[in-house]
């Protein structure tokens, strides 16, 4: 780390093999305006932030997989595909900051809408990646199978939930694992006010088929919130549609 400097111009992207770690790497390129381009596995075990100044890419073959107390930040731009490319991160491990993305997919934490995978840890690992970096998870199409993701708790209200699927009718469709009271459960959403009094967008689920089986259950539940908005939903087959 400073051992190499490169002039500006000298290259257009950089890639964390050059140096041996993705955090060797950022501290490496500094304050230099560059793509860093992910093409294989690189373990994350410490706390490591990416700049704004450092577009971050990872294609496929490439991952980041967490090791001890590794998590990361990305403040910069990121791009990848619709594969998993975060594996073994915990719950917040994972957030972007403002402008980095405009959507949050739960295939990037190894989601699968083949209607066989068990979505559960991959929706509840993208949900508050959501929470925290304040940014909409979307739900591609697919037919999804999950348990009970619970967003926020009574005692820390989540600002900002808004989880978006691809339409109804053949587009995003989830169905439960088993018998569970809320696919999604949305506990206190709280929409965080701005210095003019008004309300965070947010708090919105919409655009999701969810089809359960032996009307069981319940597809959504929400309890301790204010203002939730649910929109161009189709729920089928439970036992309550929405619970509050």
């Amino acid at each position: 780390s400073g051992n190499v400097v490169f002039g500006t111009g000298a290259i257009k992207e950089a890639y964390p093999e050059w140096w041996g770690s993705i955090s060797t790497a950022i501290t490496a390129l500094g304050s230099t305006s560059i793509k860093l381009i992910v093409d294989t596995t690189f373990t994350v075990d410490s706390a490591i932030t990416v700049p704004a100044n450092i577009s971050l890419e990872i294609v496929k073959g490439g991952m980041l997989t967490k090791g001890g107390a590794g998590t990361i930040a990305i403040n910069g731009p990121f791009s990848t595909g619709l594969f998993q490319v975060f594996s073994g991160f915990s719950s917040g491990d994972v957030t972007f900051g403002a402008g980095s993305i405009k959507e949050i997919y739960p295939q990037w934490f190894g989601a699968k809408g083949d209607n066989s995978t068990d979505n559960t840890t991959p929706f509840y690992n993208s949900a508050r990646c959501m929470v925290l970096s304040k940014i909409k998870m979307f739900i591609p199409s697919g037919t999804y199978l999950s348990g009970q993701v619970i967003i926020g708790n009574l005692q820390n209200d989540p600002e900002y939930v808004e989880i978006e699927g691809a339409g109804l009718f053949g587009g995003t469709i989830i169905k439960p694992i088993g018998t569970i009271d809320g696919i999604f459960t949305v506990q206190g959403y709280n929409p965080e006010v701005d210095g003019a009094g008004n309300r965070r967008a947010g708090g919105r689920i919409s655009n999701i088929d969810f089809v359960g089986s032996g009307n069981v259950g319940a597809a959504i539940k929400i309890y301790g919130a204010q203002g939730p908005v649910i929109k161009r939903v189709r729920i089928q087959h439970f036992e309550t549609g929405i619970a509050l």
